[in-house]
């Protein structure tokens, strides 16, 4: 076991047991004595993304996963559905803020780009830089793709026009 929240009577853990890339499984406080066979699985491990942290608030769960080189937030509602925080940038990371009010409706987190200075808050405003920022999968000598990101300052030509360097 690696991560355990609780909230609204049941306990979230982010294991790795049988789940290299983690999954999260639930128990509620009446069925901790019962041990793994009272756990219920939530979020089953996926092969292409890796659960970084759990966060539980009463009626929904935040998810920091790393997916396609990028951290992302998911939010998991009680019933099932999940929802991506959304960002504007391919290339990006977002991570939940530590200081969280498991009752609160509010999920605060951290995000930053090549392009956008860090940012910290439970809304995200972007504080556009002068800069593009691109992400491209390159081929690694394994035979995996691998994420290659770049950063570009516009520059502009005597013509009107603008050129990425």
């Amino acid at each position: 076991m690696y991560d355990v929240d609780h909230a609204s009577g049941t306990w979230y853990i982010r294991t790795n047991l049988e789940a290299p890339n983690y999954h999260i499984v639930s128990v509620a406080d009446a069925d901790l004595s019962r041990g793994r066979s009272a756990w219920h699985e939530l979020v089953p491990v996926r092969k292409d993304t890796l659960i970084e942290g759990v966060k539980a608030f009463d009626g929904f769960l935040a998810m920091e996963e790393r997916f396609e080189a990028n951290r992302r937030i998911v939010l998991r509602t009680a019933d099932g559905h999940t929802r991506e925080v959304p960002a504007d940038e391919p290339a990006f990371a977002m991570t939940l803020a530590r200081d969280q009010d498991s009752k609160g409706h509010w999920v605060r987190y951290d995000y930053e780009s090549l392009a956008t200075r860090p940012l910290r808050g439970k809304s995200m405003s972007t504080q556009a830089s002068n800069a593009l920022s691109s992400r491209k999968w390159s081929a690694a000598t394994n035979g995996t793709d691998r994420s290659v990101s770049g950063l570009n300052r516009p520059r502009r030509l005597d013509h009107g026009y603008v050129a990425l360097r």
